[in-house]
């Protein structure tokens, strides 16, 4: 099973290559974030090839969406507390036995404020997470790299494997000047994981992300 995920950039004026790129890649699990009110229609229709959809509803900077070629079920928005205003994706995807999928887009810490607010966001996801007890990918741009405490926390606490195992390799943003590892995908150990690889890719701010993964 191939995995994408890719932050389509909310002001993005190429958004129609940018899919037709990410189409090529022939995942089977695309989670897209930044999507602007007015992309959404765009996107959905030129993703119509997947049979299952589901679109968590818009923040400040826009939607995410996950789209699927297996079944997409107990779909639920987090939209409280530490998620208000900033919602999050869990569901159920109905690929072998099925697994739970967390899509995340937490804060960008610009401010400190914000700096707080993602950290909070981070912690919270942690909690979730560390109660589910059952096959999980997380994929998302978590705004933070794989050195920042509550990352840390996520990976050692929810006995989770990252793909770029903790090293910062093939960072995904931006993709002029300084990079970054802030586009990250998690699994549990039910999982193995088989590749994995940011995509050369000049249609958004960040590069995209993929693995395939096996489930045990």
């Amino acid at each position: 099973m191939k995995l994408l995920f890719s932050n389509l950039w909310c002001k993005n004026p190429r958004i129609n290559r940018a899919v037709d790129r990410l189409k090529e890649a022939e995942a089977d699990l695309i989670v897209l974030s930044e999507l602007s009110p007015v992309h959404s229609e765009k996107v959905i229709a030129q993703l119509r090839s997947y049979p299952y959809f589901k679109v968590v509803s818009p923040n400040p900077v826009g939607s995410i969406a996950i789209f699927s070629r297996y079944p997409i079920t107990d779909f639920e928005e987090l939209n409280k507390e530490e998620f208000n205003g900033r919602p999050q994706g869990l569901m159920r995807i109905g690929y072998q036995s099925g697994f739970q999928l967390l899509a995340v887009h937490a804060s960008a810490p610009w401010t400190y404020p914000r700096y707080l607010r993602r950290n909070r966001q981070l912690s919270a996801i942690s909690k979730l997470v560390k109660n589910l007890n059952e096959p999980l990918i997380i994929a998302g741009d978590f705004n933070a790299s794989h050195r920042v405490r509550e990352m840390q926390r996520l990976k050692k606490h929810c006995d989770l494997e990252e793909c770029r195992n903790g090293e910062r390799k093939q960072p995904s943003w931006p993709m002029f000047g300084s990079f970054w590892c802030i586009d990250h995908l998690f699994y549990s150990n039910h999982f193995q994981m088989k590749q994995f690889q940011c995509l050369d890719f000049v249609y958004s701010d960040h590069l995209p992300v993929i693995a395939e993964f096996t489930l045990n």
